[in-house]
């Protein structure tokens, strides 16, 4: 279903920017309250919620910092609800697909409360899930979509500036010390939380950096500043399911430019000539031993094992499995894989495994259905802002539970602007979107059209 929405005027008119701090406060002021509680909602989730500041890295729980990410998610579930009740632009959204499998979703998991053995933690957590969603859909609606990405962007930031901090000042928090499969320990750079969870906001904070720059060709130093120290990070996390993901999402945002017909002859060119190499090298020599060293320099341990084994996750999926088949209809309830799960690293560590063992089978059906039917559309509807966000969520999700964690934050919100933004048809950065590209393919077309002229030079 795709629904045309009339955004507010606010949305269609850029702001200047402040010239002084005077002039900021002053703006500030003459916001709207509602206004105000949608971008400090946003950019607190964004920056907060996925942050653990426990010194024991074998622990999981949503104590010590909880009270601020509640109160905040409070403050979200309020001006979600409100945009709910009085949008009629936010109701059509949200009951639309495919915002109705997330809406089946958040469903799934309220019966799952009853299967909990935590029953108020599981609550929680499902709350949080319904607080980002409303929160996310009321300020792409109210705010724009171009509002929304830049506060995003802006809380990425801060989390990335603060992990550097927190790194390099206070290794105790920063630093994590991961076992890897030969007994050894391994230190990646974790920062406020997690280390896949810095290397997830480091490349979201590139991909986001990119489509930012899409809408408004325009690069400061603070900006660039930023993208240095957030490409950092991300090598620092040792985090390779985000570096791909990464890699993906900017490739599936310039595939339309990369796949021109041109240029697709020379890569499959370079593709079968590089295969035609590697079949007669594979004759030739021995391969084995040589491939299997060069893959130990993508694991931490430095085995290749460790990577066909995706660093222990067969294990923990297999495990996952079984207790799912133990219990299909209800499963076990949302943020209890810390029970379940204690000796396997405590998360399913794949997005629609960790659906499937919060709320069942049908739960899992339905996240499974979601995922592959927004990839269908991969390839007959382009958007190349919304496709980028969902393909960095995608590829995160064959490894992490990424999205629905235990306290929804960041991840749920880029899926969710990734399913909405194509139906904001009219947002004025939807329309300057596509008004670029067109350029884009214009001028391309005037190139290949234009006669060419040869000149020799004596």
């Amino acid at each position: 279903m795709n629904l045309v929405f009339d955004s507010t005027r606010s949305n269609n008119i850029r702001p200047t920017s402040p010239r002084s701090l005077s002039e900021f406060v002053r703006r500030w002021m003459d916001v709207p309250v509602v206004t105000m509680a949608g971008y400090v909602s946003i950019f607190a989730i964004a920056f907060g919620n996925l942050i653990d500041l426990e010194t024991d890295n074998d622990t999981v729980s949503i104590a010590g910092q909880a009270f601020v990410k509640v109160m905040f998610l409070a403050i979200a579930g309020i001006y979600g609800g409100v945009g709910l009740l009085t949008d009629a632009r936010v109701r059509k959204v949200v009951l639309s697909f495919p915002m109705m499998w997330m809406v089946l979703l958040v469903g799934f998991y309220c019966i799952s409360v009853l299967a909990s053995p935590i029953k108020l933690e599981s609550l929680a957590s499902t709350m949080s899930i319904a607080c980002v969603l409303l929160m996310t859909v009321t300020g792409l609606v109210q705010l724009g979509v171009r509002n929304v990405l830049q506060t995003v962007f802006a809380a990425m930031s801060m989390y990335i500036l603060f992990s550097w901090f927190t790194f390099l000042l206070v290794p105790s928090i920063g630093v994590f010390y991961e076992p890897t499969v030969d007994g050894q320990t391994v230190a990646r750079m974790g920062g406020l939380a997690h280390p896949n969870v810095l290397g997830q906001m480091s490349g979201l904070t590139l991909v986001m950096a990119l489509l930012i720059y899409h809408l408004d060709p325009s690069l400061s130093r603070i900006k660039m500043l930023v993208l240095v120290v957030a490409a950092a990070a991300l090598v620092f996390s040792m985090s390779r399911t985000s570096l791909l993901a990464t890699i993906v999402a900017v490739s599936v945002f310039y595939r339309s430019h990369i796949f021109r017909r041109q240029y697709l002859i020379w890569v499959l060119t370079f593709g079968s000539i590089l295969l035609l190499f590697v079949l007669a090298a594979a004759v030739v020599f021995d391969l084995e031993s040589a491939i299997a060293s060069r893959l130990g320099m993508f694991s931490k341990s430095g085995d290749p094992d460790e990577l066909f084994s995706a660093t222990g996750r067969t294990q923990i999926w297999a495990y996952a499995l079984h207790l799912i088949g133990e219990q299909p209809l209800t499963g076990y309830g949302a943020a209890t894989t810390k029970i379940y799960l204690a000796d396997y690293s405590f998360h399913c560590h794949n997005l629609v495994l960790n659906i499937a063992f919060s709320t069942g089978v049908f739960g899992g059906l339905i996240a499974l259905w979601m995922c592959l039917e927004r990839t269908f559309r991969l390839f007959v509807y382009r958007h190349p802002i919304a496709d980028a966000l969902v393909v960095f969520i995608l590829v995160n999700g064959i490894f992490e539970n990424v999205i629905f964690s235990i306290l929804a934050g960041l991840p749920t919100m880029i899926w969710t602007i990734g399913l909405c933004i194509p139906l904001l048809k009219d947002d004025e950065a939807n329309r300057q979107m596509f008004d670029r590209d067109r350029q884009i393919e214009e001028d391309y077309l005037n190139r290949q059209s234009a006669p060419r002229t040869w000149s020799l030079q004596r």
